[in-house]
């Protein structure tokens, strides 16, 4: 008989349309922009509020490039059009302000010249906004169907290499610490060997390089 392999649970997100989701997916996608593109997200995250008001060329011209380029960044972010996506900016900056208070730039970076209150809030701030990111863009029923497979597993092998293997270091004593029989696999090698005796009831968690 063959072996019965472990269910597979994807943590990819499902798409959110939502302000904050729209927010957390240029930041997200920053990285990987063409520089073109990157230009307008970055036009876009300095004033969310200020870029909703502008049309598609006067973004475009702030951004130092063309309309298309503008509506090629929109598809990229998963946006339909560009009045969605003055539409997502201009609910995302009356969010903003909702919360209250003065704010860091988004991706701000720490300078030489920052005052040791300025640091500390740059630091609170990246840190707050991290968690809003990811919060946006979780699969609430997902991650239950992945939280009732780590609950009922007969064992868990956690995968992470390089600094994802000290995130999965730390799982692995939390896992441990409230009773589930749990393994942490750091080295490629012994990552194979470990998924060839995965079984029914085991579940596999990789985490991806960060």
């Amino acid at each position: 008989m063959a072996r019965q392999e472990p269910p597979r649970i994807s943590a990819r997100s499902a798409e959110d349309t939502s302000p904050a989701g729209t927010l957390a997916r240029i930041r997200a996608a920053l990285p990987t922009l063409a520089p073109s593109e990157r230009r307008v997200a970055e036009a876009v995250l300095a004033d969310p509020a200020q870029a909703s008001e502008l049309s598609i060329s006067a973004l475009g011209e702030r951004a130092d490039t063309s309309v298309a380029t503008v509506m090629r960044f929109c598809r990229t972010v998963g946006v339909a059009n560009y009045p969605q996506l003055r539409l997502a900016l201009a609910a995302a900056a009356a969010r903003e302000h909702a919360l209250g208070g003065e704010r860091p730039a988004p991706g701000t970076d720490i300078s030489a010249t920052d005052t040791l209150g300025e640091i500390v809030g740059k630091i609170i701030y990246n840190e707050v906004r991290a968690l809003e990111d990811s919060g946006a863009g979780l699969d609430i029923e997902v991650l239950g169907r992945a939280v009732d497979a780590i609950a009922g597993a007969r064992r868990i092998d956690i995968f992470g290499v390089g600094a994802s293997a000290f995130v999965g270091q730390d799982l692995h004593q939390k896992l441990h610490r409230i009773g589930h029989i749990a393994f942490v696999w750091t080295d490629r090698h012994a990552d194979l060997t470990a998924t060839a005796l995965l079984g029914p009831g085991d579940v596999a968690l990789a985490i991806p390089p960060s």
